[in-house]
């Protein structure tokens, strides 16, 4: 379970968001330091995940941002 689905099943649990919001953000850390080290492991280099992640940032921009 992603940090967010777990914050909105907190959330659709009636707790209160100042309560859960500190968890769901050290849940997150934990995934973000997960999925690097998993790439580590992979052989992706910094260089190259980099390039990944701005092409990946570009997509979503291009999909999901609604334009202004």
């Amino acid at each position: 379970m992603t940090a967010v689905e777990w914050l909105a099943q907190q959330l659709q649990a009636g707790k209160e968001l100042s309560t859960v919001l500190s968890q769901a953000k050290e849940m997150e850390k934990h995934q973000i330091i997960d999925a690097v080290e998993w790439g580590n492991r992979k052989g992706y280099d910094e260089h190259r995940l980099t390039c990944i992640l701005d092409e990946d940032e570009d997509y979503y921009n291009e999909t999901y941002k609604p334009s202004a």
